[in-house]
């Protein structure tokens, strides 16, 4: 037997560093994102008393474009060519300049969008769609 060494037959034993590793940048990812919820500060929005009680749905402003044409805003009937002037009067004293359509199922797409042109040429800054069911008498 003098192939054999003794000392070639001992095991090697060797620390598995890969799974110590996971376990530091687990632990390093979880102490960054704690870090951060303490120094980020929190955004907080001071609530705004309402100025005259609490704001209704009658405050905001809605153009229908009826199947039948023309224009009719919060149900008053507007010209055609005098809605710029008209819509530049109402928005005139308005702080918040907001204005929600509410188109027919048959107006096609290029005059509601020549609408929302003419409403922005009058000083409108926020233009919305009003979704079919919460209109009044849609199904």
């Amino acid at each position: 037997m003098a192939g054999l060494n003794p000392s070639s037959q001992r095991q090697k034993s060797e620390i598995n560093v890969i799974p110590m590793l996971d376990i530091l940048l687990v632990l390093l990812v979880v102490a960054m994102l704690g870090l951060m919820s303490v120094l980020i500060p929190r955004i907080q929005l001071a609530e705004q008393p309402p100025e005259s009680g609490a704001p209704s749905r009658s405050t905001s402003i809605v153009l229908e474009l009826p199947d039948s044409g023309g224009f009719v805003l919060n149900g008053v009937p507007v010209e055609d060519s005098a809605l710029e002037s008209y819509l530049a009067d109402v928005f005139d004293e308005r702080p918040v300049k907001s204005l929600l359509f509410a188109p027919g199922r048959t107006r096609r797409y290029s005059e509601v969008i020549d609408a929302m042109d003419r409403s922005y040429n009058a000083g409108v800054q926020v233009l919305g769609l009003m979704p079919r069911r919460t209109r009044a008498g849609s199904n």
